[in-house]
């Protein structure tokens, strides 16, 4: 289960999206306790509707087009581009578990095209060798 800023962290969109989505129901969730939590089946849910794949998309593409044109922030950073064959669901969460640990992580996606999937991160040097580390044992 997954909460709210766990939510706004991976989409990266404020939590003001996450509920106007909430209450228009292109996002489900449970309410426990006063705070939402979603699980994998709203996550898929919401990522395979059209409207949240194209603006994730476009979003993900402007970030990575303003760090290669250097007017990213980060420009101090490092980005990677890796494809991979289809993805399981573990890997993906070991991926994403993964960035979500670390303290600096500026921008990972995971977009998939046809029989492959683009995986993107950018950070410091340090997290990206790590991150291709770790992607080569558990992938």
């Amino acid at each position: 289960m997954y909460r709210l800023q766990e939510i706004m962290q991976m989409f990266d969109v404020p939590e003001r999206t996450i509920r106007r989505h909430l209450k228009l129901g292109i996002l489900t969730g449970t309410k426990v306790g006063g705070s939402w939590r979603f699980n994998d089946s709203d996550i898929e849910n919401y990522l395979n509707q059209t409207v949240i794949r194209t603006s994730h998309s476009k979003n993900a593409m402007n970030k990575v087009y303003d760090f290669m044109n250097g007017i990213s922030p980060f420009s101090n950073f490092t980005m990677i581009s890796l494809n991979f064959s289809q993805l399981s669901k573990l890997q993906m969460e070991q991926l994403t578990n993964f960035v979500n640990a670390l303290d600096k992580a500026f921008y990972f996606n995971v977009s998939p095209h046809s029989n492959t999937q683009n995986v993107v991160f950018i950070g410091e040097n340090e997290d990206v060798i790590a991150f291709l580390n770790m992607a080569k044992e558990r992938i």
